[in-house]
């Protein structure tokens, strides 16, 4: 939310769960959420552990997560909101700037044809009229 990654909102990325929504989930199923871990993957991701009911004490970082989590409202509509606008104008934004580039005569190209950029290409409208060309050196995977 912070760093608006909308890009990464694919496939076998759709859900996001905060750690309120974890911890009471597992509560509906007799468990508790007795520790979180921060990973730096795709600009931030969570790692969570339950347990069952009472079976282990609740570490200082889930507290820690869930305090940080509601001093950012992220339940909160107007929090919400401001991620929609801010992808809507980074949207806008590279539409915009690809465009003018184009209209300058200068050729653009990508290098990486990953999930991600996929993702983007696809959210944006971005096409060869925007884009000449993407190139990736990743070996296809002939695997079968």
């Amino acid at each position: 939310m912070r760093q608006t990654s909308f890009d990464q909102m694919y496939d076998e990325h759709f859900y996001y769960f905060t750690a309120r929504s974890v911890a009471e989930m597992a509560r509906r199923h007799g468990l508790d959420l007795v520790d979180v871990e921060r990973l730096a993957v795709h600009g931030g991701e969570v790692r969570y552990t339950l347990a069952r009911a009472g079976a282990r004490e609740r570490t200082a970082a889930v507290g820690e997560l869930l305090a940080e989590e509601e001093a950012a409202e992220l339940t909160a509509r107007h929090t919400l909101e401001g991620f929609r606008d801010r992808v809507l104008k980074a949207r806008d934004d590279l539409v915009s700037l690809l465009r003018e580039l184009r209209s300058e005569g200068k050729d653009v190209v990508g290098y990486g044809a990953t999930a991600k950029s996929a993702t983007v290409l696809n959210y944006c409208g971005i096409g060869p009229e925007l884009i000449a060309y993407v190139t990736d050196t990743t070996p296809p995977n002939r695997a079968g």
